[in-house]
């Protein structure tokens, strides 16, 4: 893409950004991938599809075990997402939040990034859960990396359960083969109906059901931005289609927005 055309394409997405009132933004595997978050750090990580159930089929370790790996298991991957930081695409949703320009943020990615950006987490939908806590299955209170560490530290020998229940601590990720969350799914449909303008950042939207929601909202009238590396089966329906890196495209809309206000 020639410099004009990509310069044609930005400024046209930046009027579509100006002029919507509900504008609704849905990140995937790409924002995170080019802040070092591989896809095996991602809502389909062995971290995030192990469950209590499958790996006590393989019948290899005991309960016990099976607890213990995956609090260590959690530890070492929040290590890892710890080191990662938002990069321009994440700070560029976020600027665009704070300027009163974002309706909804819905994100496929697990890594609580864009909370880290500087997004208003009331605004925050995430389908495939967050990847930086645990969460009592029974009482639903939330750990974070830190007050684990000090719940192992604790236990010694014993596998730690809730500090108010006693429950078991699990990933709060959503495992293949687990539905997504209800409210989170249904408020993210709802949003896309209502939307304005759309737009989609680093997802070839090939996983369903978020996927769907694109089509939702040009069912509903908004007009449909793509930035993705690679093409989407809605670039044909696009207004605006961007193939190019995120981190590098969204920072120029974001300027060209800042421009027009």
């Amino acid at each position: 893409m020639d410099g004009a055309a990509l310069d044609n394409l930005i400024d046209r997405a930046a009027e579509i950004i100006v002029a919507s009132k509900r504008l609704v933004v849905l990140t995937g595997p790409g924002t995170s991938a080019e802040s070092g978050i591989s896809l095996s750090q991602g809502p389909n990580s062995p971290w995030s599809r192990a469950s209590y159930e499958n790996l006590a089929a393989q019948k290899a370790l005991s309960e016990s075990d099976i607890k213990w790996m995956l609090l260590q298991r959690f530890v070492g991957d929040n290590r890892q997402l710890a080191r990662a930081q938002p990069n321009p695409s994440h700070i560029a949703i976020a600027e665009l939040d704070k300027l009163g320009k974002l309706d909804c943020l819905i994100t496929q990615n697990a890594d609580d990034l864009h909370r880290r950006a500087g997004n208003s987490p009331e605004r925050i939908l995430e389908l495939h859960g967050n990847a930086t806590y645990l969460k009592c299955q029974d009482c639903g209170k939330r750990y974070n990396l830190e007050q684990i560490v000090t719940l192992i530290r604790r236990a010694d020998s014993e596998v730690p359960g809730c500090e108010s229940c006693g429950g078991v601590l699990k990933s709060a990720t959503i495992a293949r083969g687990e539905q997504l969350p209800e409210w989170e799914m249904r408020e993210a449909a709802e949003r896309s109906r209502r939307a304005d303008a759309f737009m989609v950042v680093g997802t070839s939207l090939v996983v369903y059901p978020a996927a769907f929601l694109p089509r939702i909202a040009i069912e509903g009238g908004a007009k449909l931005m793509i930035v993705n590396l690679r093409q989407t089966a809605l670039d044909s329906r696009a207004d605006v289609v961007l193939n190019a890196p995120a981190g590098e495209v969204m920072p120029l809309v974001l300027s060209r927005v800042r421009e027009k206000l």
